[in-house]
């Protein structure tokens, strides 16, 4: 299970999506003194209460990459289904980034900041792009070599 490549992938897109969820994605500057940090799950360092919603959405969305990827792990023995779930993984990858990045600019222009920095959590987001597309590609490629042996017997 764990000793297949895809496996680690979907391992480290677990880890990752788990970091990032608890971790800053970016900073914004109000001012001299006011510093404001985007979560996934909200603002820090100002009292904020429009557009929670968006937060609720992007929270969502990651437990659900989280989750995703663990079941798929443990799916080991159907790579068709385990292939498709990667797929909708995915999908929900890049609507996670997106909303994010969406989103941090929605509240960039809300609360008027003077800078806005995105922090290495919210480039960690693409690399679970590149994993999972690694993963698509191992899961891929071990389907065709269990088919080539059932030919040969």
């Amino acid at each position: 299970m764990i000793q297949r490549i895809q496996s680690l992938y979907l391992l480290f897109v677990a880890i990752i999506t788990a970091v990032c969820t608890f971790t800053t994605l970016v900073n914004f500057q109000i001012g001299t003194e006011t510093f404001v940090n985007f979560h996934l799950f909200g603002l820090t360092g100002i009292e904020f209460t429009q557009d929670k919603y968006i937060f609720y959405l992007l929270t969502i969305g990651a437990s659900a990459i989280f989750v995703l990827s663990i079941a798929t792990i443990l799916m080991y023995k159907n790579r068709p289904l385990q292939y498709r779930l990667c797929a909708i993984i995915l999908l929900l990858n890049v609507f996670l980034i997106g909303g994010s990045f969406f989103a941090a600019d929605h509240f960039s222009a809300m609360l008027h900041a003077d800078s806005m920095e995105y922090t290495v959590s919210a480039y960690l987001m693409l690399v679970n792009l590149l994993l999972l597309s690694f993963t698509q590609r191992a899961i891929k490629k071990d389907e065709s070599l269990v088919r080539s042996l059932d030919r040969l017997r």
